[in-house]
Parts: C-alpha cells; sequence; structure tokens
C-alpha cells in the first residue's frame, strides 16, 4: 500500500476543482493505493455521499495520472 499515487490525485482533482473545493473536502482527506484500486478514506457518511455526488467523476478521471511507467533502458555491451 503506498500513498504516493494518492497526492498525485489529489494535486490533480485540486488542479480541477478549484482551491476553496480543495480545501474543504480534498486536502485532508486520507488515501492510499492498494494495486490498482484507489481507497479514500472518508471521516464520515456525510462526507463520503458528498464526494460521491459531486467530485466522483472528477476523482475516476484524475486517477489514471496516479499510475506510472518506469522503465531503464539497457543497451548492454561494455
Amino acid at each position: 500500500m503506498t500513498t504516493g499515487g494518492w497526492e498525485v490525485v489529489r494535486a490533480a482533482v485540486g488542479r480541477r476543482v478549484g482551491e476553496s473545493a480543495f480545501d474543504a473536502w480534498f486536502r485532508t482527506l486520507d488515501g492510499r493505493m492498494e494495486g490498482e484500486t484507489l481507497v479514500l478514506r472518508c471521516p464520515d457518511r456525510f462526507t463520503r455521499d458528498w464526494l460521491r455526488s459531486r467530485f466522483s467523476q472528477v476523482i475516476e478521471e484524475c486517477a489514471p495520472q496516479a499510475r506510472s511507467v518506469e522503465y531503464r533502458v539497457d543497451l548492454g555491451g561494455s
């Protein structure tokens, strides 16, 4: 489990929703990546329902940004 992916998603969401919405709903929201799944931990049902109804599409659109492909070029030889 890693929170690094959530930080990438949270930053992308912040650019989309604006500062006041970000501060109200996302700045202190806990999240983590579990394999291919982004898990957000909401402090209560109201927050969970609000995020689902108002921001789920934005979160889903920003979530793929958490995935990155790391690679190394090995030309071989000496």
